[in-house]
């Protein structure tokens, strides 16, 4: 069986690596903003960032294949993080409304949680600093 583009769950937060394109930019509360289409990232993007003192992930959020059994995320068949997020859904006080997402027929954890994982997508960070943990904890 060939599979088409539809038929490959990309995921929502994935790693910086040559020929991912580009889904959120981090605000300065820390959520995401969810880019009305995924973009394409130039060749010298990740140079660009290491020479401002940041690792991408930190700013930015990338979408690629999802590795299924290939990332460390992936548990029982499902990707953890997806189901993780769950957890915390009802205790964000989030919008019950999803916004438009331009990889949403072909999400990860849509596929896996439906909206429910749209509400809490804003609040993925890839990529967590030292400094930022610092500053997260009690």
């Amino acid at each position: 069986m060939n599979l088409t583009d539809e038929d490959i769950l990309l995921c929502p937060s994935h790693t910086y690596i040559p020929g991912v394109k580009l889904i959120g930019i981090r605000n300065d509360d820390g959520t995401v903003s969810i880019l009305p289409e995924a973009l394409e990232v130039p060749s010298d993007f990740y140079q660009k960032c290491e020479s401002n003192g940041f690792k991408p992930e930190e700013r930015f959020r990338f979408t690629d294949v999802c590795k299924e059994s290939g990332c460390k995320n992936w548990n029982k068949g499902r990707c953890g993080v997806s189901d993780t997020i769950l957890e915390f859904k009802d205790s964000t006080g989030v919008d019950r409304n999803s916004t438009h997402c331009s990889i949403r027929s072909q999400c990860r954890w849509f596929s896996q949680n439906g909206f429910d994982a749209c509400r809490m997508c804003k609040y993925i960070i890839t990529y967590v600093s030292e400094s930022d943990a610092t500053a997260l904890s009690p």
